[in-house]
């Protein structure tokens, strides 16, 4: 793997020991983003070999590198989200998203947990989203 993303690591430290146990050497590089009361937690890990960071943003959920995949030469910005169960903190979410992608000027790629359900039926106790 080149780079991965990590959705509720529980963690609120994470260390370059921790990543080495992960990859298996220390050729690699990390960003994180605490818990908030014990819940979630992001990480975004990549091979520095494979991808080489630009930039980089953070918020309490979500996280995004930008930078180069080196054997491709391709530029984009990858950006974990964990969305919130509420769905006027997702609005929030999905505009900071919005906002990160005219500031980046590369394609974005998402990726995590959404919390969005194409039911209102399919969420715990089935009531509507207003």
């Amino acid at each position: 793997m080149d780079l991965i993303g990590l959705v509720e690591t529980k963690h609120t430290e994470v260390s370059d020991w921790d990543m080495r146990k992960c990859w298996g050497h220390s050729g690699s590089n990390y960003m994180h983003v605490t818990t908030v009361q014990g819940s979630g937690g992001l990480l975004i890990s990549w091979h520095q070999e494979a991808f080489t960071l630009h930039n980089s943003f953070a918020k309490a959920r979500w996280l995004c590198v930008v930078g180069d995949f080196n054997k491709s030469s391709v530029s984009c910005a990858v950006c974990l989200v964990y969305a919130p169960n509420d769905h006027q903190e997702r609005l929030i979410v999905w505009s900071q998203m919005r906002a990160i992608r005219s500031i980046v000027g590369v394609p974005l790629v998402l990726m995590g947990d959404f919390n969005e359900v194409i039911r209102p039926t399919e969420r715990r106790g089935g009531s509507e989203v207003s």
